[in-house]
């Protein structure tokens, strides 16, 4: 498999043609499926097949039957959401913007993408990284929707409001929410 996969390409000419890897890139998916096809101890196994429709995902498919729609999402910002630069002093902003089309080369190599469960009805809405990747409030923040997760294995209550695989699409608004309100007033030092 390390022949097939090679982990120094880079997705970014998808961005060049207006497209998005997550999206439109086929090869991204099948690197997935032959990663997540691998036998494991005690899981599965699983069915997974590449599917598209609007848009390239995973579609698992477990012994019972249940299935689950997956979508790849990048886990580090391009810097690319609109309104990023307010939350850094100026002079990390010019910084970074000198050298974002070489950030965005690294960004984009199959190492920054992570399957995430689709939400909403029939699992074709955003992943919950997408979901509150695109507030103006949160913007790429990819540590506020790992905060999500860890509360949702941690906390009954946030289990009963944020399930994976729901039906409603307030699954990933909640955790967008309270996201915002738990972590919006934080400075950007903690970056």
């Amino acid at each position: 498999m390390s022949e097939w996969i090679d982990p120094d390409l880079d997705f970014a000419s998808h961005y060049d043609r207006e497209g998005d890897p997550d999206r439109d890139c086929e090869r991204l998916y099948l690197w997935h499926q032959a990663l997540c096809s691998r036998p494991v101890d005690g899981v599965g196994p699983f069915e997974i097949e590449v599917s598209h429709d609007w848009s390239y995902g995973l579609m698992l498919r477990s012994p019972d039957g249940a299935a689950f729609r997956l979508g790849s999402d990048a886990i580090i910002p391009t810097w690319s959401t609109p309104g990023w630069t307010y939350r850094f002093p100026p002079d990390l902003v010019a910084e970074i913007q000198r050298d974002v089309d070489g950030f965005l080369r690294v960004a984009s190599t199959f190492g920054a993408y992570v399957l995430f469960p689709r939400n909403g009805l029939g699992q074709t809405g955003p992943t919950i990284n997408q979901a509150r990747g695109v507030h103006p409030q949160i913007a790429d923040r990819f540590d506020l929707t790992l905060e999500c997760i860890r509360r949702h294995y941690l906390d009954p209550r946030w289990k009963a409001r944020w399930r994976i695989g729901s039906t409603t699409t307030a699954t990933s608004s909640n955790c967008s929410e309270i996201s915002i309100r738990t972590f919006a007033s934080f400075s950007w030092t903690i970056w």
